[in-house]
């Protein structure tokens, strides 16, 4: 009987950790790329496609151009931190940081973003 009851708060405990949020942090898993877009354009790209499985994410001003904190929550920590730093001449470059433990590019937010390129 113990045995079981033990086995059971194991599990339960085990998998709310897994389910858990980290939040991203700068060990996370890191992908970039430059664009032709200017930090506005690429914002607004990225504002359209995330709407429908991230409805909770904002752009704010960052220190060269624009931050996106991706989200599907508004209470939940961000599941990605994008960067977007104008370049000179135009264009940008694109810094995305994932809460994700999966490669990079299998990310849906880094799809999603290569898709705004």
């Amino acid at each position: 009987m113990y045995r079981m009851l033990i086995v059971c708060l194991m599990f339960v405990t085990t998998t709310g950790f897994a389910q858990a949020p980290e939040g991203v942090t700068r060990r996370s898993p890191l992908s970039s790329f430059s664009t032709h877009k200017t930090s506005d354009d690429f914002a607004r790209c990225m504002s359209e496609a995330l709407r429908t499985d991230f409805p909770a994410s904002r752009v704010d001003p960052g220190k060269a151009g624009k931050e996106i904190l991706v989200s599907g929550d508004p209470s939940a920590a961000p599941v990605a931190v994008i960067d977007v730093a104008d370049g000179v001449g135009g264009g940008a470059m694109v810094v995305i940081r994932t809460a994700s433990s999966m490669q990079p590019a299998r990310d849906p937010t880094v799809k999603i973003a290569r898709n705004c390129q």
